[in-house]
């Protein structure tokens, strides 16, 4: 995807977005972790974001984590969410907090501890933990505590993830599946994609006031365009891979 979007871009003859760069930064790329460092140095990011880095660092301390949890999930579960507040109250480092991989072990954690613990449960379980989140939201929200704070965002986040979780497994035998795994199947490409393409159809749709007046239209319009990007993209690589294998 970073080859092809390269190609787009050089072909279509736009600025050179890679003026004065240092060759070696090259290297985060290749590790997809420079959209992760770009606040701290002008490097070849293209897609991806900080976001793509900060779950790749998460992966590598994935051994020491487990060891962990296995030890004691509660406990890591707690002291990781305790790690959270303190950092919230001490952290002065240019990286924004919420981009740090050491805070979003606590929702690192929490994943782990929710396939561990929810796996295998019952409609009376799984109903219980909705009454538990939609409630939790809820508190949250009348409380204006939502959105101030990194640490509730997070809590915020992994509620509407147990809510959402639940009321699918509530709901499972009349969702239909071949949408869900159309689009399943192409979202990491479409992760990869969407902020190069709503870019610029925001950019376009502000220049001619069509965001002003048709925000659902185009929020719809850029779905679609993006999938459809992204269903290519992914069927393009595919094929390439194939090729390969098979030479």
């Amino acid at each position: 995807t970073y080859i092809l979007l390269v190609l787009l871009k050089t072909v279509a003859a736009l600025p050179n977005p890679f003026v004065d760069r240092n060759p070696l930064t090259f290297i985060l790329t290749i590790l997809g972790v420079d959209g992760f460092f770009l606040y701290k140095m002008p490097n070849y990011y293209m897609i991806g974001e900080w976001f793509l880095g900060c779950v790749i660092i998460l992966y590598c301390l994935f051994p020491v984590i487990r060891f962990l949890f296995r030890k004691n999930k509660h406990l890591l579960l707690a002291a990781s969410f305790l790690l959270c507040i303190i950092l919230e109250n001490t952290y002065n480092l240019d990286m924004m907090l919420n981009r740090l991989p050491l805070f979003r072990v606590f929702e690192f954690v929490f994943g782990m501890y929710f396939v561990a613990a929810c796996t295998n449960t019952s409609a009376k379980q799984n109903r219980l933990y909705l009454l538990f989140s939609t409630t939790g939201i809820t508190v949250l929200f009348l409380s204006g505590f939502a959105g101030s704070l990194s640490t509730l965002n997070s809590v915020m986040g992994i509620l509407f993830f147990v809510s959402l979780s639940t009321l699918v497994k509530l709901c499972e035998k009349h969702i239909p599946r071949k949408p869900i795994n159309f689009l399943s199947t192409y979202s990491y490409a479409a992760f990869l994609l969407h902020h190069v393409i709503l870019f610029r159809i925001l950019t376009y749709a502000n220049n001619s006031l069509l965001l002003a007046n048709y925000n659902w239209p185009i929020f719809f319009f850029t779905l679609f365009i993006v999938y459809l990007f992204s269903y290519v993209f992914y069927s393009s690589v595919r094929i390439l891979l194939r090729n390969s294998i098979s030479i």
